[in-house]
Order: C-alpha cells, then structure tokens, then sequence
C-alpha cells in the first residue's frame, strides 16, 4: 500500500494536473507517509487531515439530493429505514414521519427567517440547548421533549402551531408544523405511545452526536446552515478534490466510526465522478476495507468497481481475508447475496495481489482468478506452494492481459 500511496501522490498529468487522494486510514499509519512524503516534495499543503485540517461535510452545499433523500440516506445507513419491514416497521416508519417532520418545520423557519427552530422551543421551554454539538444533537434536544409525556408533546404541538401562524406562513408550508397534530389529539394514555415512537431514534441519534464521529464529519443534512463545530470549518469533498489535496480519514474503531465512513464512502465516488476535470486522476484508499464494504446499489463496489475505471478513479481496498469481506456484508442488510457480491467485485479488480493466509475463501478466490490447464492427475501450483506457505512480503499476484505469478514485496520498493 505505501509504495502505491506514493505513486499516486507524485504522479501528474503531462499538463501537471496532480492527483487527489482520498485515504481512509483506521490504524493511523498512512497519514504520516502521506504528510512526509508531500513535504519531501514541497507540496506539503496538498495534505489534508480530516479533523485537524477541519471536517469534511458530507453533502455539500450545491447537493442535488432533497432534504428527505439526505436524511433517508443517512438513517437508512444507521438501520432505521422507512422501508423496515417485520413487527418493528410500522413504529420505524412513525419515528421516521415524526423526524422528517421536525425536519421540514425547521428547514421552513431557517429558510424564511434566519432562525433556528430547535433552539428557539429549547429556550421557550426554559431548557439548555446542546446546539453547539451540532444539527443533530440540537434535534435530539427535542425528541428528548416529546418523549416526557402527553402534556410535553401537546406544548410542542401548540407552540409549532402558534409560530406557523404568527409568522404568517404560507398554507403549503404551515401544514408542515402539524405532525404533532395527531398525537397531541390522544388522551394521555395513547398519546404515551410517542415514547415507543421516539425510542426507535435514539440509537441513530446516538450514532449522530457521536463526538468522537462530528469532530472529523459534519454530517449536517442542511449544508446551507453555518455548522462549525468546535472551531472546526467544513469542506466539500468536490471542492477538495478540485484541489488535489490528500485527504485522509481516521475514522476511530467504533460502530458510528464504520457507519460515518461508510456513508462518507458514498459521498466520495458521487464527488470524484462529478469532478469539475474529469481527466484529474483520484486515488480512493481504503485500508481494513471489511469495515467499510458495502453491496447496495448506490455506493456498493459490486456496482461501482466498473464505473471508477472510466471515470480515472483508481481504488486500493486492503482487507484481512475475503471471508472477512463476505462476514461484512452478511450483517450489512443490503440486500443479495454476499458472495455473490464479493465474486462481482472480484471480477472487477484489474490487480489482486494476495498475502500470505490460511484463509479458504481468499484461496478459492485466487484460484478462480488463476485458470491452470494442466494434465489429468497433476495438482495445482497453489496446492503445491498455497497461501499459508508464503513468507513475509511474499504475495501471488494476478494483473490484467493474464499475467499472474509469485513476487515479493517490500517498504523499499
């Protein structure tokens, strides 16, 4: 992986159009060859680091995505999909009606008066607003609200009511603040039922104000807000690309860390094949890529692999095995078959390079990939000299045209 970071961090175009390069880096090894690297060659402000250099905002503000597509998006990641089907769906699909109302309701007052709904009802309320974290935690502030009880949600219902009218607010627009409407409507007994509503979205929102996630991804679904965190400004992706900059990716080993990169993932291939030049070479880097894999049809690599070779994206993809690849995908819930999944992505490596491994399916893949004819009765050179035989930076290779064979490999080369 080091010896193809710096590839592609020298190479350039014949009219000097450098390369970006989009690295996620768990262990925390990459960002030091990368940032080392560039200075040796003076052009150590082509380094970006997600975090320290600022956040990456994960829809910019010229998206072509509608505000319900971007929250779908993103609670569809987290496993809270309006589409969940079973006992549970029916309260998924409310708790998502309910959020998308509180949503539309803010985006109307923002968008009309500068203002921000939830913390204008956090202060009428005579509550502290955790605002200053971020979109999503302000939200949270009054999911938190709702979930006290019947009383609660009947004083949202009044004041969102109250703030449509005084503000004089079309009637198109206004019927948006009425989501309430029906719960505020129940006796206190059913109108309880808000809390099983609500409890469906705590867990997505915990993932969401997650500060170890939003001090390296602004996750805002309205980029047109100003949504500086901790000092922290956000880029677009597109612009950073545009810039050929080097932008690496820690996210931290936790659940809302694969989730934020696998969404940021998505992001990064809409980006690069919406350039600006679509001649500028892009690099997408992803070490422990088991983490990060997905099969769905708008950022699954099944769909994608084909797609980044006509539009100059070259991908790098480590990972711990295949079968830790067909593991990831299995609890995904993306939908098809994992390894079905995998044997497509396969086929659209032009370069697999294979490490030493006891691992069966990593095997099989290679094998697969390494068509041998030879007599009846003889073994196959894998069954003399398999994977698991290999020393350190020993590695069976297969490239393009069929050229295959056994190299060795080292931090020298």
């Amino acid at each position: 992986v080091m010896p193809r970071l710096k590839a592609h961090l020298a190479y350039k175009l014949h009219d000097g159009t450098p390369t970006a390069a989009l690295i996620v880096d768990p262990k925390r090894e990459l960002a030091s060859i990368a940032e080392s690297y560039l200075a040796l060659r003076g052009e150590k402000e082509r380094m970006f680091l997600a975090g320290r250099d600022g956040r990456v905002r994960l829809y910019p503000r010229e998206t072509s995505l509608s505000l319900h597509d971007r929250v779908t998006e993103i609670f569809d990641a987290l496993g809270c999909s309006p589409y969940q089907r079973g006992d549970s769906g029916p309260w998924v699909q409310k708790s998502i009606a309910l959020l998308l109302g509180l949503i539309d309701a803010h985006a109307v007052t923002y968008n009309r008066f500068g203002r921000d709904l939830f913390v204008d009802l956090m202060r009428e309320a005579g509550r502290d607003s955790t605002s200053r974290m971020g979109y999503w935690s302000s939200l949270r502030d009054i999911v938190r609200l709702a979930q006290e009880g019947a009383e609660s949600v009947k004083w949202l219902h009044h004041r969102l009511m109250s703030r449509a009218t005084a503000s004089d607010i079309p009637y198109d627009e206004r019927v948006m603040f009425r989501f309430l409407e029906r719960y505020a409507s129940m006796d206190e007994e059913a109108a309880n039922q808000i809390s099983y509503v609500t409890g469906h979205l705590e867990g997505p929102l915990a993932t969401l104000c997650d500060t170890g996630l939003t001090s390296w991804l602004d996750m805002t679904p309205v980029p047109e807000m100003d949504s500086a965190c901790a000092g922290r400004q956000s880029h677009d992706i597109g612009d950073l690309i545009d810039q050929a900059r080097a932008v690496v990716f820690q996210p931290p080993d936790s659940h809302s860390g694969d989730i934020g990169t696998r969404l940021v993932k998505a992001q990064i291939y809409r980006a690069a094949m919406h350039r600006t030049n679509l001649r500028q070479p892009v690099l997408f880097l992803a070490d422990e890529f088991q983490r990060y894999v997905t099969s769905d049809r708008e950022s699954g690599e099944a769909n994608l692999l084909d797609r980044c070779r006509a539009f100059r994206i070259t991908t790098v993809l480590a990972t711990q095995s295949v079968s830790a690849l067909y593991d990831a995908l299995s609890k995904r819930h993306d939908g098809g078959d994992p390894k079905q999944a995998v044997h497509t992505m396969m086929g659209n490596i032009g370069h697999a390079i294979f490490f030493q491994t006891c691992d069966e399916a990593s095997t099989d893949a290679l094998i697969r990939s390494w068509p041998v004819s030879a007599p009846h009765g003889w073994p196959h050179p894998l069954s003399i000299t398999p994977l698991s035989s290999l020393h350190v930076g020993e590695a069976y290779y297969v490239a393009p045209q069929g050229q295959r064979g056994r190299t060795r490999f080292g931090l020298s080369s």
